[in-house]
C-alpha cells in the first residue's frame, strides 16, 4: 500500500473539509462589457470589405449560372460575297 507524504495528507485533509463546508474553490466572474464606439476608419474599412466580398459572391454565383445555360448557335449567311453572322 503506498503511503502519502504527511504534507500532501494535510492538504487533501483541508480541501475536503473546505469543500464539506461550501467554501470551496471559487472564481469571480466580471460582466463583460457591451461593444464599445469603433472609429470611423475601422467602418469604412469594413464596410469596404464586406461590400468587395459581397460583389465577389455575386460574380461567382453569375458565372456559374451562366456556364449552365446553353450557348446559341450563330447562323452565317452569305449572299454575293457579303458575310453576315447572326
Amino acid at each position: 500500500m503506498l503511503t502519502a507524504p504527511a504534507g500532501l495528507r494535510s492538504a487533501s485533509c483541508g480541501l475536503r473539509r473546505r469543500l464539506r463546508a461550501g467554501s470551496g474553490p471559487g472564481c469571480r466572474v466580471r460582466r463583460a462589457e457591451g461593444p464599445g464606439p469603433r472609429g470611423a476608419a475601422l467602418e469604412a474599412v469594413e464596410a469596404v470589405f464586406d461590400s468587395a466580398v459581397q460583389l465577389a459572391s455575386l460574380v461567382v454565383a453569375v458565372a456559374g449560372w451562366r456556364s449552365t445555360r446553353p450557348r446559341a448557335a450563330r447562323v452565317h449567311i452569305e449572299r454575293a460575297g457579303v458575310r453576315v453572322c447572326v
